[in-house]
């Protein structure tokens, strides 16, 4: 069978499979940008139901425990305690939801460099915080306060408290880290709402905002 070569509609065939590779792309597109949302509402579903209460209530046990320690009248001290404040472990106060993605991912989801930064800035933010939490840093200070009791033999603690060179010195080192830490923590629960403001909206809109930013 001879077939006619000059009947063959080259222009035709040619305009259907370049149709076919743009509605390949932008699907392909289509299937990223969605993908990009959904990781988008991960972060911001952990920034807004974790993120925002771990870093307030961060600083909110630094603020307890720094009154603890600055405490040398037994009233104050008496009157702290009677609180029955309970410092918070927070083990999902944690960046692994950020490092989960890759850094180019990341930067995708944030959609802008300013957002990037914000999203860093949390995360490595977390990290600092984390090294030392208002629950270990306060029974590293009670430990110390303890120990040097015991090895002194102390009776009377509010009076000794109150004249030992020491413990001051330990207090203030210790209320020197609360502050720095409690410092830190403001502006990541205050980089958690900038976030959020940020990344919040519909997802129609953001998997338009990501097809189009491919």
């Amino acid at each position: 069978m001879n077939i006619d070569i000059s009947k063959i509609n080259f222009e035709g065939i040619l305009a259907g499979v370049l149709i076919g590779l743009m509605i390949k792309s932008l699907y392909d597109r289509l299937l990223t940008a969605r993908k990009l949302n959904r990781l988008r509402k991960i972060i911001l579903i952990y920034s807004t139901s974790i993120g925002l209460d771990k870093s307030y209530k961060y600083i909110e046990d630094m603020d307890y425990i720094k009154r603890y320690m600055s405490a040398e009248e037994e009233d104050e001290i008496n009157e702290i305690v009677a609180l029955n404040y309970a410092v918070d472990a927070m083990p999902m106060f944690t960046s692994d939801i950020f490092k989960s993605f890759s850094q180019d991912e990341l930067r995708r989801i944030a959609f802008n460099g300013e957002n990037y930064i914000t999203c860093l800035d949390i995360y490595y933010s977390i990290d600092f915080l984390k090294e030392y939490m208002p629950l270990e840093l306060w029974e590293k200070y009670q430990k110390e306060v303890r120990l040097h009791m015991e090895e002194k033999n102390i009776d009377d603690e509010i009076k000794h408290l109150k004249e030992c060179g020491y413990l001051k010195s330990l207090a203030t080192s210790a209320i020197n880290e609360v502050e720095m830490k409690s410092s830190r923590a403001k502006t990541t629960h205050h980089q958690f709402h900038n976030l959020i403001n940020k990344l919040g909206g519909f997802s129609f809109i953001w998997v338009c905002k990501y097809l189009i930013k491919q």
